[in-house]
């Protein structure tokens, strides 16, 4: 008896379509082998995310947490297509421990970001984008991105232990809710501001802290136009002058000890809010020209 061609053909398809299936269950059971996902009381860890397909994990976060911890992240780029699959109610994502991480988006989504201890060297922010802090720790970062000006709702950035050389404030001149700007322990060796209109920053930034870089000169005046701000720290550099009259009504906290300062010239700086000024660990030998002039000062730590 002759072999059924129709019925034939739908036997292989039949086979084709089951074995499609297989695979698809196979594929999904290997990557549930490979990421490992611990959920506790206040936040989620996502071990090993390795592919775009492992964004599955995320439906199974419980929608009372709102902490993402990713640890070891094993792709290069964790780019948009990722970022913008994170449940909504996650509003704080930490990635960690990653060394084989160096690309990173930053979503248009209200979020706090940080990474510690990757490889990351490029970080784009989108348009608009909505991140209130960024923070980015031990990273080869060499420059300020160029995108960070996208996150003009951004009240807190950090970059630190990275490779950033040097800062150019109207790289930050459109972020106009930023308070705090944190650039410790970089290789930062001068700050230039060559913004040629008035920029948002200077209305919004509160603390700036460069600690612990390699700033050899520094023109103080530069600073005059942050016009909130009330803490500058300038200590743990290599700071052997400091040039020009800094003149600042809000301005409560300057830190510079731990430089290689000989004097400091302050008879025609106006300080009116100044409380605190630091110096130990610099070779003076003399108390800075006109320090008490200063008003409502009352305090010189390491004179």
């Amino acid at each position: 008896m002759g072999l059924n061609p129709l019925t034939h053909q739908v036997d292989i398809v039949t086979h084709y379509s089951s074995s499609i299936r297989l695979l698809f269950v196979l594929s999904t059971i290997v990557h549930i082998a490979t990421i490992r996902t611990k959920c506790f009381e206040q936040k989620c860890i996502i071990f090993d995310f390795k592919t775009h397909v492992d964004a599955f994990v995320f439906q199974y976060i419980p929608k009372h947490l709102v902490f993402l911890i990713m640890e070891n992240m094993l792709l290069e780029h964790l780019d948009q297509t990722v970022m913008q699959t994170l449940p909504s109610f996650v509003t704080n994502v930490d990635v960690r421990n990653s060394p084989a991480l160096k690309w990173i988006d930053v979503p248009n989504t209200t979020l706090n970001l940080t990474v510690v201890y990757t490889s990351v060297q490029r970080i784009d922010v989108v348009a608009n984008s909505l991140v209130d802090h960024l923070m980015v720790t031990k990273c080869n970062l060499e420059k300020i991105p160029r995108t960070i000006q996208n996150a003009q709702r951004m009240r807190m950035l950090e970059m630190g232990s990275c490779k950033i050389d040097s800062l150019d404030m109207a790289s930050l001149c459109a972020n106009r809710e930023l308070t705090t700007l944190i650039l410790t322990n970089n290789k930062i060796r001068y700050v230039v501001n060559t913004a040629t209109q008035h920029c948002p920053i200077y209305d919004s930034l509160v603390a700036l802290s460069l600690q612990a870089n390699m700033l050899k000169t520094v023109n103080i005046e530069l600073f005059n136009v942050f016009v909130q701000m009330n803490s500058l720290f300038l200590h743990r550099n290599r700071i052997k002058s400091i040039a020009g009259r800094l003149v600042h009504d809000a301005l409560q906290q300057l830190r510079l000890e731990n430089n290689k300062l000989t004097g400091l010239a302050m008879c025609h700086w106006h300080v009116p809010a100044i409380l605190l000024v630091t110096f130990m660990d610099n070779p003076m030998k003399t108390i800075p020209e006109c320090l008490n002039n200063l008003q409502n000062f009352s305090a010189t730590d390491g004179l």
